[in-house]
Formats: structure tokens, sequence, C-alpha cells
């Protein structure tokens, strides 16, 4: 009996994450973001997710986060980048929290509007949203899908509003990058390479 619920439980989550996914898809206006005038705001609507021990800038900076999560935030995460060479690393401990963690996001969007950061560092914090922070960026797993769609919803939000064609760019890629991470992580989609 209770083998039986389990599997129809998996099923409807199964069928309400298909129906989600080509909800997001099919949403207008597709990507195509243009620079636009106009600040917006992060409130954007929430999947549920359990939530984990989050390491935020702050915590970085106070020091309560240990060494081994500042330079491995999320614990499967095979990035690797040196600090050194970044003029803000703690937006790139950040970006392993959007979606989850509204501080670490917030740090994450002042980054990467902060027209003084590099372009291509703000263009890797943007792309890299389907990389960090998921349990394995190849192989993306059913419990992966929370994070997916909160941080689809999150560029369907502020994507319009890009500060500059660096980061339109970037929400396009990140944008079309996780839409086949969802469908990967319900049995369909495009191999990540």
């Amino acid at each position: 009996m209770k083998a039986g619920t389990l599997i129809l439980a998996a099923a409807g989550v199964a069928i309400i994450s298909i129906v989600a996914i080509r909800a997001i898809h099919d949403r207008q206006p597709k990507p195509g973001f243009q620079r636009s005038a106009g600040s917006t705001s992060l409130a954007v609507s929430r999947v549920q997710q359990p939530r984990a021990v989050a390491i935020t800038p702050e915590r970085a900076i106070s020091g309560s986060a240990s060494n081994a999560e500042i330079r491995n935030p999320s614990t499967n995460s095979s990035a690797a980048w040196p600090a050194e060479e970044l003029q803000d690393p703690f937006a790139r401990i950040a970006l392993s929290f959007v979606g989850v963690d509204p501080e670490a996001e917030d740090y994450w969007f002042a980054a990467i509007n902060d027209l003084s950061l590099p372009a291509n560092e703000r263009q890797d914090l943007i792309e890299d949203l389907n990389e960090e922070g998921l349990s394995d960026p190849q192989h993306p797993t059913i419990d992966d899908l929370p994070l997916i769609f909160n941080r689809l919803a999150l560029i369907e939000t502020i994507g319009p509003d890009a500060a500059d064609d660096v980061n339109a760019e970037a929400f396009n890629e990140a944008y079309n990058d996780l839409l086949n991470l969802a469908e990967l992580a319900m049995g369909g989609g495009q191999p990540v390479r």
C-alpha cells in the first residue's frame, strides 16, 4: 500500500513538473531580452525547496562559513574558481544560492548590475546559473527542478531590464540552458556538453 502511494506521488510530481515546464516554456515574451529603462525588484514567486545551510556573503565575510564551504559552496559542485582572479569573489559564492536564499540572491543581483565589474565576470555570474548550486549540472534530477524553476522565473522577471547587452545575452543563454536542464531532469532535453 505504501509503495503504491509513493509511486502515485512520484507520478503526480512528474506530471506537475511537465505541465510547469511547458507553461514556463510557452510563456510570452520569449527570451530575446532587450535593455529597457527602469528598475526591477527581486520579488519573484518561488517554488518551495528544502533549504540547505546557505553560505551567504555575510557568513563568508564574518568567518562563520568554513573554508571548505567557501571553496565549494555546493557539496557536489565541480566548479573551481580562483578567488584572486575575481573582483567580487563573494558574488560567485552567492551565485550558488540564487533561487534559494534571498540574501545571497540580492548580493548576486547587485553584482551583475555593477558595471564596474568586468563584463566577463558579470556574464559568468549569469550564465553559470545553469551550473552552480545544482546537484550535477550534467545530469540534473527531479530534485533540481525547484531550483531550476526558481531561476527561470527570476530570469523572466529581471532579464528584460538587463543592465547592458552583455547581461541581456547572458540571460538568454542561461534561460535556454535552464529550460534544457529542466527537460533533462524530466527525461527529455539535449545532453549537456
